[in-house]
Order: structure tokens, then sequence, then C-alpha cells
């Protein structure tokens, strides 16, 4: 991933002053469901529903936090997540994978454990 802009401007900066959450998730009711519980607590929420929409919406404004489904359509989560890792505009964005997995190399995954 590499964007094209490094003036994008923190969140928070933009939407006054309202702490902005980033969802990925493929299913829309989860994406809604969780956009109504964060915008009741006060903060402004985005949604996405693939990798492509989340990139155009991290290029667009950088959030102050990301929450991945790791589950997200053709590409994983957790490949996401490595991506964001490794590019140094989105490296430090507070990211959380949320996942209702109970499936044990899934959740260690990622969470980042090694064999």
């Amino acid at each position: 991933m590499a964007f094209t802009t490094t003036s994008a401007l923190p969140a928070s900066m933009v939407t006054n002053g309202l702490p902005e959450i980033l969802i990925a998730d493929a299913e829309i009711v989860t994406s809604h469901l969780l956009k109504g519980v964060f915008e009741r607590e006060g903060y402004s929420v985005r949604t996405a529903q693939s990798d492509t929409a989340l990139f155009a919406a991290i290029e667009e404004r950088i959030p102050d936090l990301i929450i991945i489904e790791p589950r997200l359509g053709r590409v994983s989560g957790f490949d996401i997540l490595r991506r964001l890792r490794e590019n140094p505009i989105t490296a430090q964005i507070p990211t959380f994978l949320l996942t209702s997995a109970t499936d044990w190399p899934d959740v260690l995954q990622g969470a980042g454990a090694r064999r």
C-alpha cells in the first residue's frame, strides 16, 4: 500500500475535534450497529466494506482508530493490519481486530503470536 499523499490530517482535526473511528467490516449490518454505538458515545464514524474502501478512506482522512473484521472479503484483515504497520503514515494508528471467531489459530494470528 502506498499512499499518494502525506498531507492527510488526523480526522479529529477535521471533524470538529471529535475522534474518528474507521470500521472495516464486509457485513453492513455489523458496521451500522457499531457505527450507531460509537456515534451515541460522541465519536465520528466512517465505515468501509472492503480493503479498497478502507484504504481509500484512509487516503481521504487519517482516522484516530481503526476497527477491522479479520474476514474482510478477498483480503484478510490480518494482511491489512500488516500493510498498515509497514507504512510509516499508518503504522501509529491504533488498530483493533474485532472478530466473533473462536478458532484459536485465527485469534493467535490476530494477536501477532508466532509458533
